[in-house]
């Protein structure tokens, strides 16, 4: 699949565009995550053993609806503005200026987080060997990979434009091996976490200044094998082969129902196996990642640097 991705662009794909590490992210450091988006939904992922933590955000999720900002003395006072700069009094004019011309209210609506994804692995321990976990950017997929208890743990991550959802998938080398918890959350600062049942959870909320966008974030399991309950606020999968999840999220800014919203593009997704899924997202990246190329020299001994510390033992 990749190589046939990788001609369809026209150019070799760059084995250099990957950013890898050999520990998680610093849970403090939201730096050190690794960002992924599809320009509208994206996240932050941590890449923990014990538990996966990405944070999550979605362009229309506001503070407060639109307002108009316009002073509304501008008018009156620009001639008087105009006089005083003709006639050499800029600071005069400078002084009236801020006071007439500048937006009412001062600040403007500010941008909030959707909330967090939480996924804990709950069928192995703590300590693990072999741990990476890299951003590629010849496919915008997100990675994490080690090795707990004798069995390869692996995990792909990416948002797709093509069905507008995050995709997370979790295998490992043995079946019956992907046990897990799945929390949507957003601290204190949402309404409600309900059932979508038979295999999913909904986050309700909505941003408290006046107009603020009404939010929803669905998440959904599709576990191939073991079975799946949902309890409290809590999405459980166990002893499965492999777990796919499908994110999306929706506001009132684009949506009069983000509820149906959410709901159509996350069952729009799960009519397709994760292979399609994958293979879209790739092309439809590739065809805008692929049309330019940027050569940065850099001195040989930085190259394949590893970003992280080497780990063994255990890691959160």
């Amino acid at each position: 699949m990749t190589e046939d991705l990788g001609r369809s662009t026209g150019r070799e794909l760059n084995r250099d565009l990957r950013l890898w590490y050999t520990r998680p992210a610093d849970p403090r450091a939201w730096v050190e995550a690794l960002p992924i988006g599809n320009g509208r939904l994206g996240g932050m992922v941590f890449g923990g053993v014990r538990v996966e933590h990405i944070q999550l955000n979605e362009d229309s999720v506001w503070y407060g609806g639109p307002r108009d900002r316009n002073n509304p003395d501008a008018l009156q006072y620009l001639p008087e503005i105009r006089r005083l700069i003709l006639s050499g009094r800029p600071a005069e004019a400078e002084r009236l200026a801020t006071l007439a011309l500048s937006g009412t209210p001062e600040s403007e609506r500010h941008y909030q987080p959707l909330g967090d994804l939480f996924v804990e692995m709950t069928g192995h321990g703590a300590a693990v060997s072999d741990y990476m976990r890299e951003l590629d950017l010849n496919d915008a997929v997100a990675r994490v990979s080690y090795t707990a208890d004798g069995v390869r743990f692996t995990r792909e991550i990416f948002v797709s434009a093509v069905d507008q959802v995050m995709v997370l998938r979790f295998c490992a080398d043995r079946p019956g091996m992907i046990s897990l918890k799945v929390r949507i959350t957003r601290d204190r600062y949402y309404d409600r976490v309900r059932k979508e049942p038979p295999n999913g959870l909904m986050m309700e909320g909505y941003c408290g200044g006046e107009g603020g966008s009404i939010f929803r974030s669905l998440v959904a399991a599709q576990p191939e094998g073991g079975t799946i309950r949902l309890i409290g606020e809590s999405l459980l999968v166990e002893e499965a082969d492999a777990v796919t999840l499908l994110l999306s999220a929706a506001t009132t800014f684009r949506y009069a129902d983000p509820d149906t919203a959410c709901r159509s593009m996350v069952h729009a997704a799960a009519r397709k196996q994760y292979e399609q899924l994958k293979r879209e997202h790739i092309s439809e990246y590739r065809s805008l990642f692929s049309t330019l190329s940027l050569s940065l020299s850099a001195e040989d001994s930085l190259t394949g640097l590893d970003g992280g510390s080497s780990c063994a033992g255990e890691l959160s």
